[in-house]
């Protein structure tokens, strides 16, 4: 494949995808304006904001030569949106800048002159520069010395690199002969399909600072889609080079230590979320692959096993509909969970009561009972209390379905607000 560099003319569009972060874009946009050396063009797909994002760009217009503003009807999903905004730039190079990212000047530059500099390269990817929440800076490099890959270095690209995110790029080649849709990130497809055009050069350059803002993408590591499209995009990557049976086992480990990571990731990010549930079951998704760390379930299990419960608790009597609940009140300390289950489901009433109050307690349909273990339902049989349509949980019971470690034993584990349990395991 060949390409025709006098199709475009010079110089780097900025493609920036974007959907309902108006007031985010209008800060990137403004960086953008104080940096408008760096580029001649600056290309914006907005995904059908419901915000005021038009109002954003038509206002900031004027700070710059030349603004391509595209607004779709409908939300194509963000992968279509990234192609959406690269099909459409006219420049020579082009980068996929996020809505809420910051240029560094000397890497964008860096790249620029390399790929002026070798004519047969098609894309150059760098690092990033990443802002915590408290301002503080790290920058992520993928190589420490410029690298060159060529088409049959694909296997030993994948090896060196778990991701590579946007590149800056001759702007014909991704035009020509390359694409994202929603079937996968795409990342890993892009760098097959750009060295079926050219080279590709990783400089230890960073080409840009991701700042913390919310709603941002990384936050959505949680959901299961986000790890299929991980894999997805791996093996449609490895696909060229799997060509038989004997390559399964090859496969399966790349993939595996890849999603290893990626977990590992979504883990932190669930921790972050307060998501105990789905901190949990990326724990055990990595247990399936090898990487179990007992001293970590236990760490979980101390600060995260009672939240857990909770959001176990709450689930259930959302799907049975429980409009009245009683919690018992004893050892486990279950009553001061209430504040937090009312928090969860609003229109719900929820009462405290002592266990010889609820084995008594005459059970309306749609009430639930929440006891310490399962003895309270049996009193309940004896006591002739008939519990239709009625949703009984166990605290005991529901705990352990969701433990971790194998300890036995009575523990005092703490709760999403400091509070102390005494459990039996």
């Amino acid at each position: 494949m060949t390409l025709n560099s006098n199709t475009a003319p010079g110089g780097l569009a900025i493609c920036i995808p974007t959907y309902n972060r108006a007031e985010i874009l209008r800060e990137t946009l403004a960086h953008l304006a104080e940096n408008h050396d760096l580029f001649e063009e600056v290309v914006i797909c907005d995904n059908a904001s419901p915000d005021h994002t038009q109002a954003v760009v038509e206002e900031m217009r004027g700070e710059f030569g030349r603004l391509l503003y595209i607004r779709h009807s409908t939300n194509i999903g963000g992968p279509r949106n990234y192609n959406a905004a690269l099909s459409q730039s006219r420049c020579q190079y082009q980068y996929l800048l996020s809505d809420d990212d910051r240029l560094a000047p000397d890497g964008v530059l860096a790249a620029v002159r390399r790929l002026n500099d070798d004519p047969d390269a098609v894309a150059v990817y760098g690092g990033y520069e990443a802002m915590d929440e408290a301002g503080a800076a790290s920058v992520n490099p993928h190589v420490t010395e410029p690298t060159r890959y060529t088409s049959a270095d694909r296997f030993l690209m994948l090896q060196r690199h778990l991701l590579l995110w946007h590149p800056i790029m001759r702007t014909e080649a991704f035009q020509r002969y390359c694409f994202y849709d929603d079937r996968s990130w795409g990342y890993w497809r892009l760098i097959d399909q750009l060295l079926t055009v050219g080279s590709i050069w990783v400089l230890p350059d960073h080409f840009y600072r991701h700042l913390p803002t919310p709603g941002r993408l990384e936050s959505s590591a949680v959901q299961a889609w986000f790890q299929e499209f991980h894999r997805s995009d791996w093996e449609l990557y490895l696909s060229r080079l799997a060509v038989g049976p004997e390559h399964v086992p090859l496969v399966a480990q790349l993939v595996t230590a890849r999603l290893d990571s990626i977990m590992g990731n979504a883990q932190n990010w669930a921790r972050a979320l307060d998501l105990p549930l789905t901190e949990r079951n990326f724990i055990l998704r990595r247990r399936a692959y090898g990487n179990r760390a007992p001293d970590a379930e236990r760490e979980w299990e101390g600060r995260a096993l009672i939240a857990a419960g909770l959001a176990r608790a709450a689930e259930q009597l959302m799907v049975t509909g429980a409009k009245r609940v009683f919690v018992e009140r004893g050892a486990m300390n279950l009553s001061i969970l209430i504040g937090r289950l009312e928090a969860a489901l609003p229109g719900v009433a929820f009462q405290g009561a002592d266990r010889a109050t609820l084995i008594q307690q005459p059970a309306e349909t749609m009430d639930a009972l929440i006891a310490e273990d399962w003895t309270l339902f049996e009193g309940r049989v004896r006591a002739g209390e008939v519990d239709r349509q009625v949703c009984r949980i166990s605290w005991a019971d529901m705990v352990a379905s969701v433990r971790l470690s194998e300890d036995r034993g009575s523990r005092i584990l703490h709760g999403p607000d400091g509070t102390s349990h005494l459990v039996r395991l």
